[in-house]
Order: C-alpha cells, then sequence, then structure tokens
C-alpha cells in the first residue's frame, strides 16, 4: 500500500508540472531516488510516459475563432464558380473544373451521398457536393491546400480535412470494383491492344516505376532519398495498352530501385503464380516461338515473362536494334508518363501538408 500511496504522489505531483520538458526533468530526478527499488522505478517510468502523452494531447493547438473573420462577408460567394459550371449549359466549361463531366460527377455523387451530407451543426456548412467537387479540383489540378483555401474562402485545415475524409470515402467505395485482379482475358484483350495500337506482339503489360516527390518524413533519416536529389515515395505500376493500371505498389522508400521493389512485392508473386493465366505461347514470323511478356526498362532483370530492351553496346551496333530499343522504350514511357499527367494525385497526395 505505501507503494502505491509513493507512485500516486509521484503522478499527482507530474500532472501539476507546466510542461513535458519539466516532466521528463522530474522523471529523472525521481528515478534517481528510486535507483535502488528496480520495481517502483519501472512503475514510475510507465506512468511518466502516459502523463507526457497526455500533456502533448493538452498542448494541441485550439481553434483561435469558429470560422476567419474574412470569410464572413463572403459566405455567399463560397463555391460560386462551382455551382454556376454545373448548371451551365456548357459542360466542357465543368469538365475543365473538376475534371468531369456534370453526369458523370452527379453519377459518382449519388453513390457516395450518404457518406458526403452531414447534419447542419454549422453556421455554413458545406454540402456533400461542395465536398466532392473539393477533392476533384484538388486532385485534378494538383494544387496546394493554401491555395484550394483562398480559392474557395474556406480555412487551409478544412480543406484538408475535407479532402482526406472524402478521398477515405472514395476509396473505401471503388477500390475493389476499379481495381480487379488480372484474369486470363484481362491479359489477352492488352495482348490484342498492344499488337494493334502498339504494333507490338506478344506484350500483355508494361511495367515501370515512378518517383513522385515528397516531404521528408518526421524522424525518416534517408531512406526516402533518391538517386535524383530529391526526397520521394515510388509507385510501380503495371499498366495495359490503353493506360489503365491493372496492378500497382505504392509506397516504398525512394532510394529503392524498382527492381529491387518488385522482387519483394505481392505483384510479382501474383504473376509469377499465374503465368499459365497468359495466352499460350505461338510462332512469331521466322523468329521461333516466343511467349507473351511484360515490357519493362533496364532497371528489370530479364525473364521469361519480363523483356527488357538490348543493351546500349548492341543498339550502337545494329540500327534494327536501335529502332526496336526506341519502339520498346516508348511504349513503356507513354504508358506510364500519360498515367502520370492524367491526374496529379501521387503528386498532391504526398504533399500531405498545408
Amino acid at each position: 500500500m505505501s507503494n502505491q500511496n509513493e507512485v500516486r504522489v509521484c503522478v499527482e505531483a507530474l500532472w501539476g508540472l507546466p510542461s513535458c520538458k519539466v516532466a521528463g526533468r522530474e522523471v529523472m530526478r525521481q528515478a534517481r531516488v528510486l535507483r535502488k527499488d528496480a520495481g517502483k522505478q519501472r512503475c514510475l517510468f510507465v506512468l511518466a510516459l502516459l502523463v507526457i502523452v497526455v500533456c502533448r494531447l493538452l498542448r494541441r493547438r485550439k481553434r483561435r475563432s469558429y470560422m476567419n473573420e474574412s470569410h464572413l462577408e463572403i459566405l455567399g460567394w463560397r463555391f460560386r464558380c462551382f455551382e454556376t459550371y454545373l448548371t451551365s449549359l456548357n459542360p466542357g466549361s465543368f469538365h475543365v473544373y473538376t475534371r468531369f463531366y456534370p453526369h458523370e460527377f452527379e453519377s459518382l455523387y449519388q453513390r457516395i451521398a450518404h457518406r458526403l451530407d452531414h447534419s447542419r451543426n454549422h453556421i455554413a456548412p458545406i454540402t456533400g457536393r461542395q465536398r466532392l467537387a473539393t477533392l476533384c479540383r484538388f486532385l485534378g489540378h494538383g494544387s496546394s491546400f493554401t491555395y484550394m483555401s483562398q480559392e474557395l474562402c474556406l480555412g487551409a485545415c478544412t480543406v484538408m480535412k475535407v479532402v482526406y475524409e472524402v478521398a477515405e470515402v472514395v476509396v473505401q467505395k471503388f477500390f475493389r470494383e476499379v481495381f480487379l485482379l488480372p484474369t486470363r482475358s484481362t491479359w489477352a484483350e492488352s495482348a490484342e491492344d498492344f499488337a494493334n495500337m502498339w504494333k507490338y506482339p506478344r506484350g500483355v503489360a508494361a511495367l515501370d516505376g515512378k518517383h513522385f516527390e515528397c516531404f521528408r518524413p518526421s524522424h525518416s533519416g534517408s531512406p526516402f532519398y533518391n538517386c535524383k536529389g530529391y526526397y520521394s515515395i515510388v509507385l510501380l505500376a503495371l499498366s495495359d495498352a490503353q493506360y489503365r493500371i491493372l496492378m500497382f505498389d505504392l509506397g516504398s522508400k525512394g532510394k529503392s530501385s524498382d527492381a529491387g521493389i518488385f522482387q519483394n512485392s505481392p505483384m510479382r508473386t501474383y504473376i509469377e503464380s499465374h503465368l499459365d493465366d497468359f495466352p499460350p505461347p505461338v510462332r512469331l514470323r521466322n523468329f521461333g516461338v516466343v511467349s507473351y511478356h511484360n515490357l519493362a526498362d533496364q532497371g528489370f532483370g530479364q525473364k521469361v515473362h519480363i523483356q527488357r530492351p538490348f543493351n546500349i553496346v548492341q543498339a550502337s551496333c545494329n540500327t534494327g536494334i536501335a529502332h526496336f530499343n526506341k519502339c520498346f522504350s516508348r511504349q513503356v514511357w507513354s504508358t506510364h508518363s500519360l498515367n502520370e499527367r492524367g491526374l496529379d494525385i501521387p503528386i498532391v497526395s504526398a504533399q500531405g501538408g498545408l
């Protein structure tokens, strides 16, 4: 009982200290006093850590005002462009603003409206359509939270919360619907598209990685610092001939190579365990039987199901090989660069700040 009383007195003393730094010094002082009793010392450290966590929570910055005073006089102008374009007779203007046509936007909204519409507990609530428009505007144009706050006359923190909330709803609702695992018919359709659109027989998909710049995560050291001289995360994607992503691995550290990421990725495990789903090998003119394969760059290893271009020495000695490398690289680069430029989703998502 005496031990419990001593611990309680220590906790009450720590709770009354003005800051975590002072609490830390007090913990060390009490530890030196109790160094002869290991049980008391361990108990004190555990309780002190709990107190420090609570202190940090209490120190979080609170809102200084219910609403930014500069926004009060222009509440009626919020989302005026969105409302005007939505009801405009020119759907192209709305498409430029949100990257959706009005009927597409409305169809998307109807599927997630029950998750976006909140109860009215604010003097100027943001409707579900406005929340979805904020996400579309943010992702479609690669804007920052600060720029969006000035455009919409909202607080930067409000814009950030809306974007994260709606993005989470969209992912939960549509991820499994959009990113289906490739099947036998998927590979066959993609192989036909590669032959017809790119004049490349026996190709089923293009594999490549892209670095997206991000702020350095706290206490991360150098693993996110890549060879190009900035902090990044890596998107490793497998795309078909129509620039549609079939499989992807997102979030690897910037210093990792594409081949290293693929080697440890579930993508490799799935592909190698489903090679029977690829179209069967067939004869290619006078070159013999050629298996269907994925196209990759020089960073990947040569395998039956992964083909890369010829090396520079071979290409410099043979114009035919050089032309093949040019066409081969164009297919890989075009597929992934168009996916990257179509929407700035990975770039703005990696910012994560104001």
